[in-house]
């Protein structure tokens, strides 16, 4: 968990809030597109309001590339441990002390049957 920690990158909140941000301002330009679809079709608006949308995806896509290459690390340690579709790091660590713990007392089971080991 140590590890997971200190993987997460100070700037956090400012890549989740500027996120966060461009989505929501995209859903509200979304929202005036279709409740005044028909006077920005009269008006010939059509061109600026795709413009506008358009360049809101280009800020949501700068933000999301951000986040992700600044949270990388967090991610796979995270998944490493936690998450996977193989058993992760937790699972085969339980495993492995398992099987030492079963190695260690077949030994002094064989010695009490009397085989030679």
């Amino acid at each position: 968990i140590v590890m997971i920690v200190i993987t997460i990158p100070p700037e956090m909140g400012f890549l989740q809030t500027g996120l966060a941000e461009a989505q929501s301002k995209y859903t509200q330009m979304l929202t005036r597109v279709q409740l005044h679809a028909e006077r920005i079709f009269v008006l010939q608006g059509v061109d600026f309001e795709f413009g506008m949308l358009r360049s809101q995806v280009e800020k949501i896509k700068g933000w999301s590339k951000a986040f992700r290459e600044r949270t990388f690390a967090k991610d796979a340690v995270t998944m490493a441990w936690f998450y996977s579709d193989n058993p992760s790091m937790i699972e085969l660590l339980a495993h492995l002390f398992e099987s030492t713990v079963c190695l260690a007392d077949v030994p002094e089971e064989l010695t009490r049957s009397g085989l030679p080991l």
